[in-house]
């Protein structure tokens, strides 16, 4: 198990001038965007360190749905389960252990792994991979079932989703929420994606970025999982963050390879080899 987990992120706060958060014992005022997705890191560990380096760049930047915790729980939950291997552990066990004594987890991550049935040990060329974030009062973890081609062909057959939300008054409008949230980020990780030429951006409008099409949606299914009380979470963003790594994490069990960028159309999914 890690002894220590340092994390660094670096980049222009979508919303300057807004209001920062404020993290840590000593009340530091951090870059609100920048921050979101792992100020909240629910792995116990003895010693963790988070270095925030806001900095100016001539690009352009803004929101996205899920603002900044889309990015950060990418390379967050995709490097959580790299952790998790390293020490010989299944990634959806590793979390489960490493959320002890904190009952809102704890339910979250072992309904998923009930739903799911998450497995490590699927033949080559198909994968499952999970992925969790807490978000605007909502903890929400996925699981990502893929198939991909020798030829690095990527097919995301299904995509589970848990929320602890808490108290959920239209079910129907929730799942729908959700659904939508996971679509929307998985287009950005798959199919999008924005290109620079001489300084200029070459998408401006939907005619030239790639959105998911019908037929490459993957089944969604949602659950939801209350810890009881008066919690009221959020569900306009929560599900979609934790979606993308899902699918990272599910491409390495396939594929042999890891995947730390996005969107995937743009990564070589062909095989790894096996010595």
């Amino acid at each position: 198990m890690p002894t220590a987990i340092w994390i660094r992120v670096a980049g222009n706060d979508a919303l300057e001038g807004t209001p920062l958060i404020t993290y840590g014992k000593y009340k530091s005022q951090l870059a609100h965007q920048l921050l979101r997705g792992f100020h909240l890191f629910p792995y116990a560990t003895k010693n963790l360190r988070v270095e925030v380096n806001t900095m100016k760049t001539w690009v352009p930047s803004a929101t996205w749905r899920s603002t900044g915790t889309y990015a950060n729980v990418f390379y967050l939950e995709s490097f959580v389960d790299e952790m998790a291997i390293a020490g010989g552990w299944n990634p959806l066990d590793w979390r489960i252990k490493m959320t002890e004594g904190k009952p809102d987890w704890q339910l979250v991550l072992k309904t998923l792994k009930e739903k799911s049935g998450f497995r490590t040990d699927l033949p080559r060329g198909e994968g499952m991979g999970v992925a969790a974030v807490e978000s605007h009062g909502t903890i929400a973890a996925a699981c990502a079932t893929v198939t991909v081609s020798r030829r690095g062909r990527l097919e995301i057959e299904k995509l589970l989703v848990v929320l602890d939300a808490g108290r959920v008054i239209n079910p129907h409008t929730a799942t729908e929420q959700c659904e939508g949230a996971v679509c929307w980020e998985l287009s950005h990780a798959w199919t999008g994606g924005l290109g620079l030429e001489n300084g200029r951006f070459v998408n401006t409008n939907f005619d030239t970025y790639n959105l998911l099409r019908i037929h490459q949606i993957p089944k969604v299914e949602t659950f939801f999982a209350s810890s009881g009380g008066n919690k009221w979470g959020g569900l306009g963003e929560p599900a979609g963050p934790p979606a993308p790594p899902a699918v990272a994490n599910a491409i390495f069990y396939a594929t042999g390879k890891r995947i730390r960028a996005t969107p995937f159309r743009s990564q070589d999914l062909t095989w790894q080899d096996v010595a």
